[in-house]
């Protein structure tokens, strides 16, 4: 069985408390179902989007939304992109059906079925969908294409895959952290790149899918490949710094790694922990202006107010896009009611919540 070597620093140590801590307002905070759903669907476009442009699909964030909606962008893309898409969302469904199925192993047939999704009906995949390779694969350079990381030998990749599983298992059972099994689990798969293409994809779909069903999914709101995709020098530079070829080093320290992986989580899931609680002031601000009739335009500056302490009328034009003659009325009213005073005079006028 595989065997990884990481040690239990002081920075991962606050990177899962950090997490567990995110993670447990999300899953408590009372969201009303729409903007649940908005929350959900956003980070499913990001993590489509995320996982296929890192390995080199050309559609923006923009036109693999339209995609996921059954429209069909302006631009022309060959029937692999728009396929890679497609079927990366089928992956992510497949998790979202089955992680909270007691029933459902991470063993290898549940790697080949994601890798199964992950290219299904691209041309020359054919045969290769959903099972190991049997030759040699290299990781190249972007350009230069000059080999830059040797996976093992395809013979030794089902042995690996066997003992890699084993080991996630066995971690999960041991009650080992849901994030270091992510973590370790990702970069040994990649390691070992057991599949002639779709490594990538179905590497981070393996990830996401051992926190999901490791209890922390957080309601399908935060986009694991989201980080990677926006820091992509990071991702690779921390994947392929510990080694050169599998069999240079079989099995290498992965404190480093870890310490990256689960940094990365922690920066997701606290931006998602910080729309959350803005949409929680937002509802109590909301009950608190219930009887006042007032604009969305006079909402959000109350809003922005409650963060930045004051207003004038130019800022108030800029940031909500209206004509001096609205923003005047806008923020008179606002006196009127109570909610907002003036200070100042003249050119220095500034308003405040009262």
């Amino acid at each position: 069985m595989y065997s990884p070597k990481y040690s239990i620093s002081n920075k991962l140590i606050k990177s899962i408390n950090r997490i567990v801590g995110a993670h447990a307002l999300i899953i408590n905070a009372p969201l009303k179902p729409k903007w649940e759903a908005g929350l959900r669907y956003r980070a499913l476009v990001k993590s489509v989007h995320s996982s296929t442009h890192l390995e080199g699909n050309p559609l923006t964030q923009q036109e693999v939304d339209q995609v996921l909606q059954g429209k069909k962008p302006k631009r022309q893309f060959r029937k692999r992109d728009i396929l890679e898409v497609t079927n990366y969302r089928e992956v992510l469904q497949y998790i979202s059906d089955t992680y909270k199925d007691p029933k459902l192993l991470i063993d290898e047939k549940t790697i080949l079925h994601l890798h199964n999704l992950c290219v299904k009906g691209i041309e020359g995949m054919e045969k290769e969908a959903g099972r190991y390779r049997t030759v040699q694969n290299y990781i190249v350079a972007g350009v230069t294409r000059i080999p830059i990381y040797t996976p093992p030998p395809p013979q030794d990749v089902p042995k690996l895959m066997k003992g890699l599983v084993e080991w996630i298992q066995d971690a999960e059972k041991n009650d080992v952290s849901p994030f270091i099994i992510s973590a370790v689990a990702h970069y040994e798969f990649e390691s070992i790149h057991p599949f002639v293409d779709g490594n990538g994809r179905t590497g981070r779909a393996l990830a996401t899918l051992i926190l999901y069903k490791m209890g922390y999914d957080t309601k399908s709101f935060f986009s694991l490949e989201e980080y990677f995709d926006t820091h992509p020098d990071e991702y690779y530079g921390n994947l392929k710094k510990i080694r050169n070829t599998y069999i240079e080093k079989p099995n290498p320290d992965l404190t480093e790694w870890t310490e990256f992986f689960v940094s990365t989580i922690e920066t997701e899931m606290t931006k998602v922990e910080a729309e959350v609680r803005e949409y929680l002031e937002g509802e109590h601000l909301r009950k608190q202006l219930r009887n006042e009739e007032i604009n969305p335009r006079q909402f959000k500056a109350v809003k922005y107010l409650q963060k930045h302490n004051q207003i004038q009328t130019h800022e108030y034009m800029e940031r909500f896009k209206c004509a001096r003659d609205t923003a005047v009325r806008d923020l008179n009213e606002l006196v009127e009611r109570g909610i907002l005073e003036i200070q100042g005079s003249g050119p220095q006028i500034r308003y405040v919540l009262k």
